[in-house]
């Protein structure tokens, strides 16, 4: 009897625990809130609590100090000491137990955690190990490489749209939970994610679409030949400019004329296997035989070449993908393998490219999406020489006039993009501003010089054809300035620097190396000839 006696009680107990725990609530979390049962299992573990008001409040920053109470101590404690905290402070054993990085001498318990200052110290936690598996896209964000890789890797951390991982952003109360329960599950799973199967279907769809390299919409599963891939190299290394194919194009490497086969794409074809697969490939079998990956990174690559932007580091041999084939003879496929490769471009974690597996249109997405990280796809003109610039990938910085424009550039403020009125497309214009780019070159050389010459200020430009368009005849064009030798760091007045090209007062101001983007407008109808400094005023000036 007193052992039934014993299990009632001992039943009892365990209920009344269980309705003790499950009885905490919070005003402002509801059970069907995104990151309810994450919160709650910390809530129940004691690590973290709700305010004195009975809010939890969710939405709420977090502060290192308060992370480093959430996640609890680790086993290795800090000894040194931090100039900006003391024991008396609520959080110092949870800061001292925590594995945080300082920053110099300080810990700054009070300033918004990063997130990438989360992954680094969850990476630490786990033992810090090597890590390269992710694609460069994603270790070149943060500070630290091997944790950007790790925690992409294993799905701790990917971002809206699984390519941005905003690691200078702050933290939510919510999310924090969220990535404390998941760091847990993730390596208890010991997972491994590609990218191809992380980055978001809608920001692939966008880089394919916006590119336009075919002519047609993105249909992930479509599988492109190889004539199909000759193609949208030459309209990539065209630019928006029309398709010419004369001269060496036609000849084999013996300077002969060659006779091409009856298909749409023979000459785009024979030009790629003249230059990068070799003239052996160039057969109409070929061109209709389903593409490879290894055939992809040659395409891509040589439209960089073709354009005239190839990367200066591009030429090194005998470093691809170990599971690349048959490149003795293809001396250009060999270089630009060995570029993808050691510049980290990857759709699986293993290191393979997949080389031998059709392209589909996903893939190709993906792989111009990474080389746009690496190398960039848009085109600018940076003190007079063109080069390659990325495009905006982060889709929710996308004004909503996008379509207009041939391509946005990363960096370029929304701004600039909503000046224009909604009757002018301003892709219509971009060949033309890209043709005719040395006038606006000569102009904004012009510009500088005058700025030397009124305030002694040093002054470095990009031009931006892809912001650039005619509105009622008269050319609107942008340009990026940042100043270089302002040795007292004063504010330099935007008015002073543009002198008499100032219509209306500005009054704006800007710093030694801070880049502000210009907005100039021609006084008349514009004809794409020699534009005198004196005939375009600022319109507008924006920065970041």
């Amino acid at each position: 009897m007193k052992r039934v006696i014993t299990l009632i009680l001992s039943l009892c107990l365990i209920m009344s625990m269980c309705v003790c725990v499950n009885a905490v609530t919070f005003s402002d979390l509801a059970d069907n809130h995104w990151a309810y049962k994450n919160i709650m299992s910390l809530v129940n573990e004691g690590t973290i609590n709700g305010y004195e008001d009975g809010t939890f409040k969710p939405s709420k920053t977090v502060t290192r100090a308060e992370f480093a109470k959430m996640i609890g101590k680790w086993d290795q404690k800090y000894n040194g000491t931090y100039s900006d905290i003391s024991e008396s402070h609520w959080a110092y054993d949870y800061i001292m137990w925590s594995g945080l990085d300082a920053i110099g001498s300080m810990i700054y318990p009070d300033m918004e955690i990063k997130r990438g200052d989360v992954i680094n110290l969850i990476w630490k936690r786990n033992g810090s190990p090597k890590h390269n598996d992710a694609p460069s896209a994603i270790t070149k964000q943060g500070t630290n490489p091997d944790a950007a890789s790790w925690a992409y890797t294993i799905g701790l951390m990917k971002g809206d749209d699984g390519l941005n991982l905003r690691l200078d952003g702050s933290l939510t109360r919510a999310e924090a939970a969220t990535l404390i329960i998941r760091s847990r599950e993730m390596v208890a799973a010991n997972a491994t994610n590609n990218f191809i199967d992380i980055v978001d279907e809608e920001l692939l769809k966008k880089t394919y679409n916006t590119l336009n390299l075919l002519g047609e919409d993105y249909k992930a599963d479509r599988v492109l030949t190889n004539a199909e891939l000759a193609r949208m190299a030459i309209v990539f290394a065209a630019d928006g400019g029309a398709i010419n194919m004369v001269g060496n194009d036609l000849v084999n490497k013996q300077n002969e004329p060659v006779k091409h086969f009856e298909h749409k794409y023979a000459k785009e074809m024979y030009i790629l296997c003249k230059m990068v697969w070799g003239e052996e490939f160039y057969t109409i079998k070929n061109a209709d035989s389903q593409a490879t990956m290894q055939d992809a990174i040659g395409a891509i690559m040589y439209g960089f070449i073709r354009r005239g932007t190839a990367p200066s580091d591009f030429g090194k041999q005998n470093d691809y993908y170990p599971d690349c084939k048959n490149l003795s003879s293809a001396v250009y496929e060999d270089m630009s393998l060995t570029y993808a490769k050691t510049h980290g471009i990857k759709l699986y974690a293993n290191g393979r490219l997949g080389a031998e597996e059709p392209v589909t249109v996903k893939k190709y997405a993906a792989l111009l999406l990474q080389f746009n990280e690496v190398i960039g796809l848009g085109t600018t003109y940076t003190n007079g020489t063109m080069g390659n610039a990325k495009m905006n990938t982060y889709l929710p910085s996308y004004p909503a006039n996008n379509g207009d424009f041939y391509r946005l550039i990363s960096g370029v403020p929304v701004g600039v993009y909503n000046l224009k009125s909604n009757t002018v497309v301003a892709k219509e214009y971009y060949n033309s501003f890209n043709k005719m780019a040395s006038v606006y070159i000569t102009y904004t050389n012009e510009v500088v010089d005058y700025i030397e010459k009124n305030t002694g200020y040093n002054v470095k430009f990009v031009f931006y054809p892809s912001a650039s368009y005619k509105e009622n005849g008269k050319a609107v064009f942008t340009v990026k300035f940042t100043v270089q030798n302002n040795a007292d760091n004063t504010n330099i007045s935007v008015d002073k620097l543009f002198g008499d090209m100032i219509k209306n007062p500005i009054e704006k101001t800007v710093k030694l190396g801070q880049e502000f983007y210009v907005v100039f407008e021609t006084y008349e109808s514009f004809m794409d000839m020699y534009l005198p400094r004196t005939s375009a005023y600022v319109k507008a000036v924006f920065t970041n």
